[in-house]
């Protein structure tokens, strides 16, 4: 394979171990371990706020970009970002000889570049970079390759189980993976294309879709769309400058505007009651000439998205079940005040903690409490029902410590009962404390309603659970 470091001009043949060797000797910090939870800040604010902080840890997000780029601005702003926290970011190039677009080697000073000889080395490719430390591993026309013609279709039936495999060790590694994927399909109405493209959104925790033209002059627009929730749907854009790159004052200016902090009037532009300028160019530079109050509106704005970040809603703590009591569950009775009851089993038992590895039913109904199944309610936020008898909701689950079957379900809520049960499959994933996000929406309208996270505790299955 050829690989090609940040400080090299050119490819250079060697093996995956030359690569790791390498790799892990010019990281300037340790970077083995599973590191946090937070996402990882793509080096721009505007992006940063559209996608709740950053690319998510131990997920994939799939990057749409136009054909004629050779590697989106985006991609390089990350590998900044990981880059100045003293990890390593990677860009394996699954572009082949067969490929219609040229080869266009991407020049970084923040990037590793690999290009493997065949589609057999990229999954090994993979497991080894992230085990390895590799904060950002950015993957190119992966769909591409594996739905043309020339490599096979039976290579593409094969990619669903690709996806898995990357999705799986992306979550156990706590990396971030970006597919990007050039908007040029060789067959649009190609089964397979069609099928693996299903495969790799359905997958995806995000997908930042880049259209090919731009609304104004050196402005990149981006949709930021969430496949498995259809509320989350956000549009940003972002200057590039004529190096390619995003510019940084241009970003602080649409961010600033975006969080209220800058002030438009026509084309001036205010920053605490300041003029910053008169037009868009004159307020960069002023930024550009006055570094501290760059700053303090970086500042400013890195605090309101770290707040952003916290504010989510008070987790749902699943304690432990208490002794449990013979109960007629056909005879609860209305409730006054409905709550959101959550709790796992196995064969038809509550059980906590939960073993890693295992796979359980996640169980939700809206009503009255019932702590006897070792459940734990959390105050329900009633919608406006208006004349109607019953409401169609939308329960949403999210988590990077469970894989989850079924993510979306339909709940049927009575003006004036109890709801029926949801059940998902869920299958832990790591140690510790573990959680759940439970977005509830109304259905028809696409609005969220209310907001819960659950939390529970995960032990490997060698522990000895007294009982």
């Amino acid at each position: 394979m050829l690989i090609k470091g940040p400080t090299d001009r050119t490819f250079f043949v060697g093996g995956i171990g030359d690569l790791v060797s390498r790799l892990v000797g010019s990281a300037r910090t340790s970077h083995t371990g599973v590191p946090g939870r937070k996402p990882i800040r793509t080096g721009s604010l505007s992006v940063d706020f559209a996608t709740d902080g950053g690319l998510p840890r131990g997920r994939i997000v799939t990057l749409v970009t136009p054909a004629e780029d050779p590697i989106d601005p985006l991609v390089c702003s990350v590998a900044a970002s990981v880059s100045a926290a003293g990890r390593p970011a990677a860009l394996i190039d699954v572009d082949f000889g067969y490929a219609t677009e040229p080869k266009i080697v991407p020049h970084d000073p923040n990037l590793w570049v690999v290009r493997p000889d065949t589609l057999s080395q990229v999954m090994p490719l993979i497991e080894e970079l992230l085990r390895a430390g590799v904060d950002m591993l950015a993957i190119r026309s992966l769909l591409s390759a594996v739905t043309n013609p020339k490599a096979g279709h039976g290579i593409a039936t094969e990619l669903r189980d690709v996806i898995g495999a990357i999705d799986n060790v992306a979550r156990i590694e706590g990396r971030s993976v970006l597919l990007v994927e050039r908007d040029s399909p060789l067959n649009p109405i190609d089964d397979y294309y069609r099928s693996a493209r299903t495969a790799v959104v359905n997958s995806s925790a995000l997908e930042l879709v880049r259209p090919t033209s731009s609304s104004e002059s050196g402005m990149t627009a981006y949709e930021v769309i969430s496949p498995r929730n259809p509320l989350v749907h956000n549009r940003v854009s972002i200057e590039i400058e004529p190096d390619g790159t995003i510019s940084r004052t241009g970003d602080l200016l649409d961010a600033g505007a975006a969080q209220n902090l800058i002030r438009r009037d026509g084309p001036r532009y205010f920053y605490a009651n300041e003029l910053l300028g008169a037009d868009r160019h004159s307020a960069k530079v002023s930024l550009t000439q006055r570094p501290n109050l760059a700053q303090r509106l970086e500042f400013e704005l890195n605090k309101q998205l770290e707040e952003q970040l916290d504010s989510g809603a008070k987790p749902l703590i699943i304690a432990p079940p208490s002794r449990r009591h013979s109960t007629d569950q056909t005879s609860r009775t209305t409730p006054i005040d409905r709550v959101v009851n959550t709790w796992f089993e196995s064969e038809h038992r509550p059980v906590l903690p939960l073993l890693v590895g295992s796979t359980y039913v996640f169980k939700l109904d809206i009503g009255a409490p019932h702590h006897e199944r070792g459940a734990q309610g959390a105050t329900f936020t009633e919608p406006d029902f208006g004349d109607r008898k019953n409401i169609d909701l939308l329960i949403s689950l999210f988590s990077d410590d469970f894989t989850i079957a079924s993510p979306h379900h339909r709940l049927n809520l009575p003006k004036k009962a109890n709801s029926d049960v949801i059940r998902a499959n869920v299958t832990v994933l790591r140690p510790g404390r573990c959680r759940i996000d439970v977005i509830i929406s109304l259905r028809r309208e696409l609005e969220v309603l209310q907001r819960l996270q659950v939390e529970v505790e995960a032990i490997r299955p060698s522990v000895q659970v007294e009982r």
